[in-house]
């Protein structure tokens, strides 16, 4: 379940909170506290951090059914103006800390290492994510 709790529209970001289900047997719940980048020309599709290629972007934003319509977003001179109609928000979202104790950096089977590929689709509010770490399975599908 996710609970986004503030939007900066001018600084394209996003801020709020995941609780997580049954992710490992010592926390059958978690809550996170995350940070997120709406893409848009501050913030392109093409990650460049968190360990993330260009070839690993494409692929994970490929698993995204909205990006078909886009063309080359993958490039440089790609125009971010045709997001602004679009009907699917396209994010990327990093955890940051474990709620209410950010001074806990570590939990036997769950790592903050990695971050979520988002499309939100306006319309009927469906959201699509899926899960990157350089050592984790690929594509793992969040919701």
């Amino acid at each position: 379940m996710t609970f986004i709790q503030y939007v900066d529209m001018k600084q394209k970001m996003v801020y709020g909170f995941m609780k997580i289900e049954n992710l490992t047997q010592e926390y059958p719940s978690l809550t996170t506290y995350f940070e997120g980048e709406i893409i848009s020309r501050l913030h392109p599709f093409m990650t460049g951090k968190w360990d993330a290629t260009m070839e690993t972007d494409v692929l994970h934003w490929e698993k995204i059914p909205a990006t078909s319509s886009l063309g080359n977003f993958h490039i440089d001179s790609f125009d971010y103006s045709i997001l602004e109609t679009s009907d699917t928000i396209f994010m990327r979202w990093k955890e940051k800390f474990i709620v209410p104790d950010p001074g806990l950096k570590h939990i036997e089977g769950a790592s903050f290492a990695g971050f979520y590929y988002i499309g939100l689709q306006k319309s009927i509010g469906h959201v699509l994510g899926y899960y990157y770490h350089l050592n984790s399975e690929m594509y793992g599908f969040v919701f």
